[in-house]
């Protein structure tokens, strides 16, 4: 499943996909994924991930950083093989899992504030969406119209009768890369904790 459809594009470009666009309208949708998520990676999009598990060696700061987004629940949390309460650890669905005493964080590091460097965080959490938010949606879908309609989607920029000359464009891919500088503030509401 990608993050738009055919209907979503068709919605974009305000009319049907035509036969040769019907052809690789499903690559460009698999494309505009494939740059979507290289912007937010470990994000799900297509279903929630139910009791995954995440061992990650702490660094010695007061939070450690979970694979998977967005985290939609923490199951638990064991440190060193040792269950802590839930209330030793605070986490966001932007995958930071902050250690906690008595769910308050310390500004100035202490045994309890700070996941001890070195040693094994053990999680079992639940991330992703059941289906993609509309903004990334729109998106995708506006990335794919920019592959279907930019003039590298023949490969052809310009062209010469005189001494006969052609010219060839950047790929349709690398126009959609460009384009996706365009909605930089959308992407970051999923990169950094802001409100939403």
């Amino acid at each position: 499943m990608t993050i738009a459809s055919q209907a979503d594009v068709e919605a974009v470009l305000l009319r049907p996909l035509t036969v040769t666009e019907t052809g690789y309208v499903d690559d460009l949708l698999t494309r505009a994924d494939g740059l979507i998520y290289g912007e937010l990676p470990g994000w799900k999009f297509d279903g929630v991930a139910n009791n995954q598990t995440a061992d990650i060696v702490a660094t010695g700061t007061f939070e450690v950083w979970l694979p998977g987004r967005p985290v939609v629940n923490v199951d638990s949390v064991t440190l060193d093989g040792t269950l802590l309460a839930a209330t030793a650890y605070s986490w966001s669905r932007f995958g930071d899992l902050a250690r906690e005493n008595d769910g308050a964080w310390w500004t100035v590091p202490s045994d309890w504030s700070v996941w001890p460097r070195g040693s094994t965080v053990h999680v079992v959490y639940d991330y992703g969406l059941a289906a993609p938010p509309s903004e990334l949606v729109s998106l995708a879908a506006d990335l794919v119209k920019v592959g279907i309609t930019s003039p590298s989607a023949s490969n052809v920029q310009s062209e010469r009768f005189d001494d006969y000359a052609i010219s060839y464009t950047a790929t349709a891919q690398q126009d959609m890369r460009v384009a996706l500088a365009d909605y930089k503030t959308i992407l970051d509401h999923y990169r950094f904790p802001v409100p939403v």
